[in-house]
């Protein structure tokens, strides 16, 4: 068993100094002085043994913790060892066979290693190509990492590598199991293999029964093995911190009687919650091994009103049952839909099916209530409410919030620009052509044609060049300017008004029976005689076919056959629509 293991040395003492100052000197290069004044503190290095290192000496310790994989060992001799150990596991009984397959994988990835290291890439991928695939599959991950290793260089900063190189891999081992590994080695002398079993393994052996293959796969898939036996004696520091001395004022009873007859107050009892805070839990860290920062005003008043609950909290027992508050909400006419309070109990807020919220106080303490534009400006400059202005001004908010408002634009400009005389001649031409456009009853289509053919023809008018008068544009100036301003025209021509509301009052109105071609064009006729209204045959034709979908031009004043059989089925629709 000594044999095999490798013991504490002055080489692993040195090993463990240079590791030691190369942390110090990780440390310094990242200005962590605290963290290192303490480090030097506890291991007693003083600053004359920490020198910084240049590149050459980095390098060079690279190079001497690498140098563990020098070997001038024939690398063909390699498959063969590993084979050889391989089929003597494979005919030991099936009682130490699954403990000792446990050795199979760390000389797999050291052989490897050593073969890489020195150079012989070939050997090493065909090591690796012929035998990985027999480890386990917990171990997979850490082989495909571990096949981005195939030259020396690859093996400086590796991760992998450095884990490797940092600790030994554990193995346990029942004490019959490595009796006959012992046996084995010893008959064999392989050398490639004890000097990876010597320096890179550690061996725990333990008396009892071996293993099976179910234990060992529950406790197996480690990174360097597993745990090892004193692992969890390390003493755990899982208390909890003493709480920090504050001076809870005690409150006076607001309800106690005043007067000659008021009686004496008796000494307040300790609380015994109090009590048992106050104390150091033997289970704690110490308060000066991480130093916490120092509570803010708010976090102690905070701790003052928790303190001040815990004492005048009610004990619950048989004879003090817990008292419950029902609250309503008078007049809400079932328009209640939720109902939240917060965590202190001093505040309910309800939401409506209106989507209006409330939120209601539940302590003696009124809300609070903002204050107007108009009581703003009231405000005494020298009073208090100055200073809190003065205050916030000249805080990191109230600079990003002035910066941000300059740089933002107001909410008018997003729905005005600022006029010019371009900008009024260019309006003037879209009001032009939607009025010729409403005025000769033309498709409102044509205006995205216009647009592209007014900028052809006209490409060096600026006024046409800011056209820009499309079918959308059209109808809303159609509809909001200048539909307003023909009402009025009409309104005031009142006898032509009225005679068109006539008109078209009794075409819609005309029964079925009466509804063809001649006795409807006939009325018409009648009405604008009777009236004596000077309507032309164009106003006419377009009466009868107020309710046809296209246009129609007729040059007689009788209509033709289309327009009183367009007009005949439009006053059949509307009499149907009246039933």
């Amino acid at each position: 068993m000594n044999s095999l293991q490798s013991q504490s040395s002055p080489k692993s003492d040195v090993s463990d100094k240079q590791t030691l100052l190369a942390v110090l000197q990780f440390l310094k290069k990242n200005n962590l002085k605290c963290t290192e004044e303490l480090l030097k503190k506890e291991a007693g290095v003083t600053d004359d043994d920490v020198k910084p290192q240049s590149a050459g000496q980095s390098e060079s310790d690279v190079a001497n913790a690498l140098a563990a994989y020098k070997s001038s060992d024939d690398p063909t001799r390699y498959t063969d060892y590993y084979t050889d150990l391989k089929t003597f596991i494979e005919s030991c009984l099936d009682v130490h066979k699954v403990e000792l397959y446990l050795i199979l994988y760390p000389v797999f990835v050291h052989m490897y290693l050593e073969l890489v290291y020195n150079q012989h890439e070939r050997h090493a991928m065909e090591f690796f190509h012929k035998f990985s695939g027999e480890q386990e599959y917990y171990y997979q991950d850490d082989l495909r990492q571990l096949s981005s290793v195939t030259k020396r260089e690859h093996m400086r900063g590796n991760q992998l590598m450095d884990n490797f190189k940092a600790s030994r891999f554990i193995i346990k081992m029942s004490r019959d199991s490595y009796n006959h590994l012992k046996r084995y080695l010893q008959e064999n002398q392989m050398k490639p293999l004890l000097t990876i079993i010597q320096e890179h393994l550690f061996i725990d052996v333990f008396d009892g029964v071996p293993r099976n293959k179910q234990q060992i796969t529950a406790t197996g898939g480690g990174l360097l093995g597993e745990a090892e036996r004193d692992a969890n004696k390390a003493k755990v520091f899982y208390g909890l911190l003493k709480e920090p001395d504050i001076n809870i004022p005690v409150d006076d009873d607001d309800e106690a009687p005043e007067g000659e007859d008021k009686p004496k107050k008796k000494k307040a009892k300790k609380d015994p919650l109090l009590m048992r805070k106050s104390k150091n839990d033997p289970h704690a860290p110490q308060s000066n091994r991480i130093p916490l920062p120092e509570l803010k005003d708010q976090d102690k008043l905070e701790k003052i009103n928790s303190f001040r609950e815990a004492i005048k909290r009610v004990r619950i027992g048989p004879d003090q049952m817990p008292t419950v508050c029902f609250y309503s909400i008078t007049n809400a006419h079932q328009g209640v839909t939720t109902v939240n309070v917060c965590e202190d109990s001093s505040l309910m807020s309800a939401g409506f099916a209106d989507s209006t919220i409330r939120v209601f106080t539940l302590t003696p303490n009124k809300l609070r209530g903002m204050k107007s534009g108009d009581d703003l400006e009231i405000i005494d400059k020298d009073s208090g409410a100055r200073n809190d202005l003065v205050r916030h001004s000249k805080t990191m908010t109230h600079s990003k919030l002035e910066k941000s408002q300059a740089e933002s634009k107001g909410m008018a400009s997003l729905f005005t620009k600022t006029k010019s005389v371009l900008a009024d001649k260019v309006t003037n031409a879209e009001t032009l052509f939607s009025y010729f456009v409403a005025e000769h009853n033309l498709s409102f289509a044509v205006t995205d044609h216009f647009t592209k053919l007014c900028k052809l023809m006209f490409s060096d008018s600026e006024i046409a060049s800011g056209y820009s008068c499309g079918k959308t544009k059209t109808t809303q100036i159609v509809k909001r300017a200048l539909s307003v301003e023909n009402n009025k025209v009409v309104v005031e021509n009142k006898p032509r008004f009225f005679v068109l509301s006539k008109l078209a009052k009794t075409l819609l109105v005309l029964p079925n029976s009466n509804a063809d071609s001649e006795r409807a064009f006939s009325l018409v006729k009648k009405i604008a005689t009777e009236l004596r209204a000077d309507l032309n045959k164009d106003t006419l034709c377009a009466l009868l076919s107020c309710k046809m979908n296209t246009h129609l031009h007729c040059y007689e004043l009788k209509p033709s056959a289309v327009l009183l059989k367009n007009a005949k089925s439009a006053t059949m629709e509307y009499n149907n629509s009246l039933k």
